[in-house]
């Protein structure tokens, strides 16, 4: 009977080794996969912060040509220069007063409107 005993505790002991070493095998694959995500997190960080910078620089660079866009617009549709570039440009001068035409709109009908002043 003590052979028996002796057996049984052999074996109960390497059972109980092989379930600690399925829990520390558990646990190091745990550790590796978290270990894991936080350097993924960290290099995704790291790509968006790259991103947010290129995407600033694009931004100030469209505001700046922006600026420079609306800048030339203003200096294009000033009246006096309007004025000179149709002069020596397209040979435009001011219309003599022959030359213009009033245009004055018809009356419309009123007889299809009808208004009244009583009260409803």
């Amino acid at each position: 009977m003590s052979v028996c005993l002796a057996y049984q505790s052999v074996y109960l002991d390497k059972r109980s080794s092989r379930s600690q070493t399925k829990v520390h095998m558990l646990t190091l694959l745990l550790l590796a996969v978290s270990l894991s995500y936080k350097v993924w997190l960290k290099l995704e960080m790291v790509e968006t912060g790259y991103q947010i910078a290129e995407l600033r620089e694009e931004t100030q660079a469209l505001d700046y040509t922006r600026q420079e866009l609306e800048l030339q617009y203003s200096v294009a549709t000033r009246p006096d220069l309007l004025k000179k570039r149709a002069f020596e440009e397209l040979n435009l001068r001011s219309p003599r007063t022959d030359q213009v035409v009033r245009v004055v709109p018809r009356a419309e009908k009123r007889s299809l409107v009808t208004v009244s002043s009583g009260a409803i």
